[in-house]
């Protein structure tokens, strides 16, 4: 996410996760978390980045694993340190991935073609 904000909006974060925003309140209702910071009680939802990384979860079992409702609450429930690390690795090794690519585009950018070389 690059530099840490304290909170982050529903807007934010469904722009981040590719989600529509009652899809995340709707994970909220069904699994019982994040529970964002509301300011009042009908003031707007404001995550922090913990409730993001709990959405990364929860967005990964859903949509990456193809997990239903009920057997990605159960892995939560159960299995959360393993699927919190291997949701921390996917992030870096995503991260990693777009680095690379985008160092590739620029060395593609320095150095012109290889052209073949004519044959006698």
């Amino acid at each position: 996410m690059g530099k840490e904000k304290l909170f982050y909006s529903i807007g934010e974060v469904s722009r981040l996760l590719g989600v529509e925003e009652s899809t995340l309140r709707f994970w909220e209702k069904v699994f019982g978390e994040p529970k964002p910071v509301r300011r009042t009680q009908r003031g707007p939802r404001l995550y922090r980045a913990e409730d993001i990384d709990t959405l990364r979860q929860i967005h990964r079992l859903l949509r990456e694993e193809g997990m239903t409702l009920v057997g990605a609450k159960r892995q939560l429930k159960h299995h959360k340190p393993d699927i919190v690390r291997k949701t921390e690795l996917l992030s870096r090794l995503y991260y990693l991935k777009e680095e690379l690519l985008a160092l590739q585009e620029s060395f593609d950018h320095l150095s012109p073609p290889l052209q073949d070389e004519p044959q006698i």
